[in-house]
């Protein structure tokens, strides 16, 4: 078992019964919550192992950033996510005049559940 994250705000929720929710190791959702808390670490903020995360300042976070490096980056990510079998589909996009990048994604676990994000 699990502590479930909301995915709004990646802070504890409490259940219908009032305590703190809990995600099965079996289950879609928990891939989801470990995709998730793997994309949004940046590359060296663990102190443990700074090669955990995602390379932001020294990849995705550039003047003019390669959308196809960042997108297989990503795509590396994702996949290498215990319960991640494949990735299906990863679309990133990038609009220079507001600077705001997105990454939507979908992908297969290794139980069969299609599972789908964004970012």
């Amino acid at each position: 078992m699990q502590l479930a994250l909301d995915n709004a705000t990646t802070d504890l929720y409490l259940d219908a019964t009032g305590n703190i929710a809990t995600i099965g190791d079996g289950s879609p959702d928990l891939v989801v919550q470990r995709v998730a808390t793997r994309l949004r670490t940046f590359q060296g903020e663990c102190y443990l192992d700074r090669s955990v995360g995602v390379p932001y300042f020294q990849e995705v976070l550039k003047r003019r950033p390669d959308l196809s490096r960042i997108r297989a980056l990503f795509v590396e990510r994702i996949r290498s996510v215990p319960g991640v079998a494949s990735v299906t589909s990863a679309d990133v996009s990038f609009d220079p005049a507001s600077r705001q990048f997105s990454l939507t994604f979908s992908a297969v676990t290794t139980s069969g559940a299609t599972i789908s994000g964004s970012l």
